[in-house]
């Protein structure tokens, strides 16, 4: 009798041990895959909206132009090639007629892009050769409309459309879990990593092309929502809102900007 009841107890032990450890691997298996931002994106340019931003460009004479792009930086050049510095590289501005421009940002991340103003001096046609720090590229073409007076370059301009026509490689965005809860946004394209705490504090952006005194602050608003604060020097500069679909799919980024008339919106695609 005693044998059986012993056997029986370690019968049920086992039963409860091989139970409990089941329930460990169901447990860790959700927790990894719990997060719904973790895995990779894939930025979709043809689902986002990058227009209705502005550009100011003052002329300041004897060739010279201060080019505002209301994200943090501000520049001025002498239209005859010559690389002067800006947000973590040189941005050179080179007049070729009397309605077209040339720059060229070096960087971590490069562009090259041709200012092409309209004969009637009201629209502007920007084409940009991007080249990502991983070696990737990206043609990009928008159209401007001038805001107000002005003359050649020079003045206020608003973008209308922006239209992404060929990338040598997709766009991604990693987000992986951390300790604490925290997540890690890695973007390899732009060979960057941002570590996202979620405890509202202000922190350095390590992008090399940031303005400086760039800060993000990152908070948790929900289980598919999260917000982040930007402040340059401590002062309020904007805002972004990811949000995850409900059928954890599609990542959506509603970026406001200090200085902007309206929000970009950027798309991603679970891979």
């Amino acid at each position: 009798m005693r044998l059986d009841l012993f056997r029986r107890i370690q019968a049920a032990y086992i039963a409860t041990a091989r139970i409990l450890f089941l329930s460990m691997i169901a447990t860790s298996a959700i927790a990894q895959g719990a997060d719904p931002f973790a895995g990779t994106w894939v930025w979709n340019p043809k689902a986002s909206q990058l227009a209705n931003q502005k550009l100011s460009i003052t002329a300041t004479g004897d060739h010279k132009y201060t080019i505002d792009d209301h994200f943090g930086v501000v520049t001025t050049l002498v239209a005859d090639g010559t690389p002067q510095p800006s947000a973590g590289g040189t941005l050179s501005l080179k007049q070729i007629d009397a309605n077209t421009w040339q720059s060229t940002y070096t960087g971590a991340t490069g562009t090259s892009g041709t200012y092409k103003i309209s004969p009637d001096g009201q629209t502007m046609k920007r084409d940009q050769l991007i080249t990502w720090a991983d070696g990737g590229k990206e043609n990009r073409e928008s159209d401007w409309q001038r805001l107000g007076s002005g003359k050649g370059l020079a003045g206020e301009w608003q973008s209308k459309s922006v239209d992404t026509k060929s990338e040598s490689k997709p766009f991604k965005l990693l987000i992986t879990p951390a300790e604490s809860s925290s997540l890690v946004f890695t973007f390899p394209s732009m060979k960057l990593s941002y570590l996202y705490k979620f405890d509202g504090k202000d922190y350095a952006d390590p992008d090399p092309q940031a303005p400086k005194g760039f800060t993000l602050a990152t908070k948790r608003t929900g289980t598919s929502t999260i917000h982040v604060d930007t402040k340059i020097n401590g002062s309020p500069d904007g805002t972004a809102d990811y949000e995850i679909s409900s059928d954890g799919r599609t990542m959506k980024v509603r970026e406001v900007n200090k200085g902007q008339p309206a929000p970009i919106f950027y798309t991603l695609e679970k891979q």
